[in-house]
């Protein structure tokens, strides 16, 4: 393989998870809101979610993308069960409470779970896996 062509899809994936990761959206709504209700570890757990969310979603779109570029119903339901989601999110940011210091977090489980979800209906990740990042590693 070239290394011009390897520098150059190295630098694409590294500016795009850059760009992907710090952009604001429903998962760093999500992490910022476990950090402040339940700390530092809730936090952490929460932002981990893509790295176990987007390996099945890279293989389906490397797999079934040109069948769901097709499928509107497809891209047309994860959109409406997360903008549901993204209401229901909302919605309880108005009944958050500041955590006491004394008592004991919630388990990490239930913060990691929290980001799963919010990743999995987040349309953004389909469209992106879907569109761009997996025709860039199809390319590669």
């Amino acid at each position: 393989m070239d290394i011009d062509l390897i520098l150059s899809l190295a630098l694409a994936g590294a500016v795009l998870g850059v760009v992907e990761g710090i952009k604001p959206g429903p998962l760093l709504t999500m992490v910022i809101r476990e950090t402040l209700s339940g700390g530092l570890r809730a936090g952490v757990w929460t932002a981990a979610a893509p790295v176990f969310t987007d390996g099945p979603l890279i293989v389906l779109s490397l797999v079934a993308a040109a069948w769901i570029a097709t499928q509107t119903s497809v891209l047309l339901a994860i959109t409406i069960a997360g903008a549901i989601f993204l209401a229901y999110m909302g919605i309880e940011c108005f009944s958050l409470e500041l955590p006491d210091m004394m008592t004991q977090a919630a388990p990490p489980k239930a913060s990691f779970l929290r980001g799963i979800t919010t990743n999995l209906l987040n349309p953004g990740v389909y469209v992106f896996w879907f569109l761009i990042g997996g025709p860039l590693m199809a390319s590669a």
